[in-house]
């Protein structure tokens, strides 16, 4: 049944091949016109309690006959329009770049689909709303201990449980949703390339250099969101460029550009609230370009459509955040959401903050050069008094560089800052559009890298904003290109070139979902001898990541099955628990969290009475909250540690 929504891609993308825009540019809104379906489904058949196999495909279905035959008379003239499917005139250079291209799109797609969710955010926050989604056939609020469950962001986690839906309860396909992502962010890229002047070797160039950005390589085959929000900022992005490189000819395609630019940043924000920070440059770029040249009428015109289709799709989010948050529609307040921005807004803390969010970047294997990098943050921080690290984090460059969470990618911030000095240098065709360009990529990443607080994890929201800037790779090459400096143009390519081997090294040996077994070759990374070629596929998502869990969660599992209880009760008194692993094998009960719940006067499950509680204390507190007063019925499995935390099974009072 996901051969569903191929097929309104395939419908929507040969409807759009008509020779009057880039094949990648109807690619990517076919891709969008997917990603609308998607949300659409998933929130009105969320209102009805009907998300169900039989209503959601039923729902995907119709959309494809009604694409087919509205738009059957474009379909059928670009099929007859067809040439032939083998490109023409190739040269070495392009098939070797068809085949970089190919074997970061092939490699990352084997390790999405031959490793389960193995991410720890996925296990305690991703995939957990998932199975709740789906057991409620509702996206609505539902009580839980872990707010991130509730408020972060949820498009990615929506197209996931479309496809978790549509295959039947399976989550095998979990991982795609961000490989897409990879795939048409790297079209988007090439897309902005040549927006912004870029020679066709150029838009290769800067589509080689996203798809081997190790960040995006690491999270292609995971259950994140940074990759699926970084798509719909490219896209957002790209939009821009394309009105101010040139107006639309007709009001017709004014508002089809306007509809496509709402849709695309309304997606961004929907998917990450990131989104907001590598947005708002590009946004404002749009606004003043528009008013200078159309003046307000047409320009105002165009950016309330732009805003229509953006706040009708954040809508349900919106409305469902003031519900229970008191008119908080961002979620600015909700539980776990302050430690996000950071709240000392003085100088001298946000200066170091983005010292040390840029610093985080330039990991590498290297303890030295790590510790060079740390020592030159904390003297500069010194010079002004200024005090590396936060209240929750000791302040360190990580060096684990095929980690999907940390993974810093030096030579890629090398790359692109070796390209907007050959950019600020060289004279260009278009000198004010692409200094425009770059004026807004940088704009974003600094205001991530300034109020994002600091943690080991902020590559992966770096990643963003990075890949936006790489189109200029691209058009930093062609100006070389074409100002006949060969020396710089190999430099360039040189690093590009080490670029690809550290993303190729990130594939192979990604430290949860590695392609190569260490044993294969004289390289080992991680401390872990393990994957599809020895474990099966249910087993890895527990012996990657939580391997001291495995036991356990299989004996409560044991115990729920053999004992027939069908409503399962969660007490998780203890924070960011990895609990996906149990809830996959409790698939068909009836599962809820009970207890101290967040925001309970608001959000509660009417009418369920479990018939066993599963209860979750920190280990640290364990003598002290088992004494709480709770009551507790027949004890079924002893409390057990594991990972820090006590885990106890007993039938409910």
């Amino acid at each position: 049944m996901p051969a569903i929504l191929v097929g309104v891609w395939v419908a929507v993308f040969l409807a759009l091949l008509d020779g009057t825009r880039p094949a990648r540019e109807a690619a990517l809104v076919a891709f969008t016109v997917v990603s609308l379906a998607v949300l659409f489904f998933t929130q009105t058949l969320s209102l009805f309690g009907a998300l169900s196999f039989g209503w959601l495909a039923t729902g995907w279905i119709a959309l494809l006959c009604m694409l087919v035959i509205v738009l059957r008379r474009p379909i059928v003239a670009c099929f007859l329009n067809l040439g032939w499917p083998l490109p023409r005139g190739w040269g070495l250079w392009d098939w070797a770049v068809a085949v970089v291209l190919g074997a970061f799109a092939i490699g990352t797609l084997l390790a999405a689909l031959l490793y389960p969710t193995t991410n720890y955010d996925s296990l305690t926050y991703h995939m957990p709303r998932v199975f709740f989604w789906f057991q409620n056939h509702s996206v609505a609020h539902y009580p839980t201990a872990e707010a991130r469950q509730l408020f972060s962001s949820a498009f990615a986690e929506y197209f996931i449980l479309n496809l978790k839906i549509l295959v039947g309860g399976s989550d095998r396909l979990g991982n795609t949703v961000q490989w897409l992502s990879y795939i048409f962010s790297v079209l988007g890229v090439s897309l902005i390339a040549l927006g912004l002047g870029a020679s066709r070797r150029g838009q290769q160039l800067a589509a080689v250099a996203t798809a081997a950005m190790p960040m995006a390589v690491l999270q292609a085959s995971t259950t994140q969101n940074d990759l699926t929000c970084a798509l719909w900022c490219i896209a957002f992005a790209y939009c821009v460029v394309t009105y101010i490189r040139e107006r639309p000819a007709t009001r017709a395609l004014g508002l089809w550009w306007a509809a496509w630019a709402g849709c695309t940043l309304g997606l961004a924000l929907q998917t990450k609230p990131t989104a907001y920070l590598a947005c708002a440059p590009f946004a404002v770029w749009l606004a003043i370009a528009g008013l200078r040249r159309d003046g307000w009428k047409w320009a105002g015109g165009l950016a309330a459509v732009t805003v229509a289709f953006s706040l009708l799709l954040m809508a349900g989010w919106y409305v469902g955040n003031a519900q229970v948050l008191g008119g908080d529609i961002l979620g600015l307040n909700a539980p776990g959401n302050s430690r996000i921005l950071i709240q000392d807004r003085r100088p001298s803390s946000l200066l170091t903050n983005t010292l040390e969010n840029a610093s985080n970047t330039l990991g590498s294997p290297s303890l030295l050069l790590n510790g060079a990098v740390e020592h030159g943050v904390r003297w500069v921080a010194g010079l002004y008094g200024g005090t590396a690290g936060n209240p929750d984090e000791v302040y360190a460059v990580s060096g684990e560089v095929v980690n999907q969470d940390y993974g810093p990618f030096p030579v890629v911030v090398l790359l692109v800052s070796a390209s907007l000095l050959v950019l600020l240098i060289l004279p260009l065709a278009d000198r004010r559009l692409v200094h425009g360009y770059l004026a807004c990529g940088c704009s974003g990443l600094l205001l991530i890298a300034t109020l994002i607080v600091w943690n080991p994890w902020t590559n992966r929201l770096m990643m963003g904003p990075v890949l936006l800037l790489m189109p200029l790779v691209g058009v930093a090459t062609s100006a070389l290109e074409a100002r006949r400096l060969p020396l710089l143009r190999g430099l360039l390519l040189g690093v590009l070139g080490l670029s690809v081997l550290w993303g190729a090294a990130a594939m192979l040996f990604d430290s949860t979902n590695r392609l190569v077994p260490p044993t294969l070759l004289p390289v080992k990374v991680g401390n872990r001898d393990l994957g599809y070629w020895n474990t099966s596929w249910g087993d890895l998502r527990f012996r990657i990541l939580v391997p001291h869990d495995e036991q356990l969660f299989k004996m409560i599992a044991q115990i729920v099955t053999r004992d027939g209880f069908q409503r399962v009760g969660i007490n998780a008194k203890a924070g960011n628990v990895a609990i996906y692993p149990l809830l996959s094998m409790l698939s068909g009960r009836h599962v809820e969290y009970v207890g101290d719940t967040v925001l309970k006067d608001k959000i509660s499950a009417p009418d369920f009475k479990p018939q066993v509680i599963l209860e979750v204390i920190d280990a640290k507190e364990f003598p002290q909250q088992l004494k709480d007063g709770t009551r507790r019925g027949e004890m079924l499995f002893e409390p057990t540690t594991a990972g820090g935390e006590v885990f106890l099974l007993y039938r409910a009072p």
